[in-house]
């Protein structure tokens, strides 16, 4: 009958610090917290951020514009090869002369 049991009510919710210590304890004397200088760059950049984003961009629209190319060119050859395929059957024909 465990199912059936009411919660209990909290008088008040804890707070961010009082969740904290019930979770994890309070914290040792050992620990202590340091501020970790930024590393320098190992290298100078000349590039900006702004600038690899625009030749990303130009990089895109190009093989953009090379995938249509190999399509037209896809669909040319296509056309071409019916345009070939009709004339042997044209010329497959027998031809009746009277």
């Amino acid at each position: 009958m465990r199912l059936l049991r009411k919660k209990r009510q909290r008088l008040r919710p804890l707070t961010e610090t009082e969740a904290y210590a019930r979770c994890h304890g309070d914290r040792a004397e050992d620990v202590r917290i340091v501020k970790i200088e930024r590393k320098r760059p190992r290298f100078p950049t000349t590039v900006t951020g702004e600038r690899v984003r625009t030749m990303f961009e130009q990089r895109l629209d190009a093989r953009d514009t090379e995938a249509e190319a190999d399509a037209a060119a896809a669909e040319q050859a296509e056309r071409d090869e019916q345009a070939a395929s009709g004339e042997a059957q044209v010329e497959a024909e027998p031809r009746l002369e009277l």
